[in-house]
């Protein structure tokens, strides 16, 4: 009875999505989610998007770790979820937007700096901080984990939830930790203290792309997304969408 009421409340769902296609596209609202490492470095980007392409919608943006957002695309409170591909359900569909690399950031003049590159078993496991979840890259698994005996003999140490707090801390210390493109290039922007050096591949490159329902009604919206982004992509990413 109850997979049978799931169905129910599925179709009479996707019912309501296929209304959607017949009305004013602009006047119905759309939501999407954002990972706390993308959010704070794409809202003036899509907010800038969204007025290009739909300047009478109402759009709101969420900010929240990729399980969460995936729900939350399922049980219909979100539109589209932007996420890493390896981060993805099996249950939603993934379009793939953009891929971008990783780097590792220390601060300016750490003996790490001048190099060309790096390998991810090569990064200081006693200097090593991480955020507790994934930023959604291949090589993560290479990289050292967290482990407070791996920093036992640091005199002041850090355990942070929000990316920016982590990227200060390793501003004035010998602290290191991965930084994404899109995050990189803001810091370079805002004139933060930090280097960035390149993640040898392979691995060293995310999929970002949006998570969507099977079969939403909305697709035609995400395809004037997508060519929106082929044309004027974010600094610091390479556009993989395709019509």
């Amino acid at each position: 009875m109850l997979r049978i009421a799931e169905r129910i409340l599925n179709d009479a769902q996707k019912i309501r999505d296929t209304a959607t296609q017949f009305r004013e596209p602009e006047a119905v609202p759309y939501t999407i989610g954002m990972t706390p490492t993308l959010a704070p470095y794409l809202t003036q980007y899509f907010s800038d998007l969204f007025s290009a392409l739909f300047p009478n919608m109402r759009v709101t943006m969420i900010e929240d770790l990729p399980q969460n957002m995936l729900r939350m695309v399922e049980d219909h409170t979100l539109d589209l979820a932007l996420v890493a591909k390896v981060n993805n359900s099996e249950a939603l569909e993934f379009t793939s937007i953009w891929s971008e690399p990783l780097f590792l950031a220390v601060r300016d003049g750490h003996p790490l700096s001048t190099l060309p590159s790096i390998a991810p078993e090569d990064v200081p496991r006693h200097d090593f901080i991480r955020l507790p979840h994934s930023f959604g890259y291949e090589l993560e698994n290479r990289l050292p984990r967290i482990d407070p005996a791996n920093r036992a003999s640091k005199r002041f140490d850090l355990s942070a939830l929000r990316f920016e707090t982590i990227c200060r801390h390793i501003c004035h210390s010998d602290d290191c930790t991965i930084v994404s493109a899109l995050a990189a290039e803001q810091f370079k922007r805002d004139r933060w203290p930090l280097c960035f050096i390149p993640f040898d591949a392979p691995g060293n490159l995310r999929d970002l792309g949006a998570a969507t329902r099977p079969g939403c009604p909305r697709r035609p919206l995400l395809d004037r997304i997508g060519a929106f982004i082929l044309e004027q992509p974010p600094i610091g990413v390479t556009p993989t969408f395709q019509m």
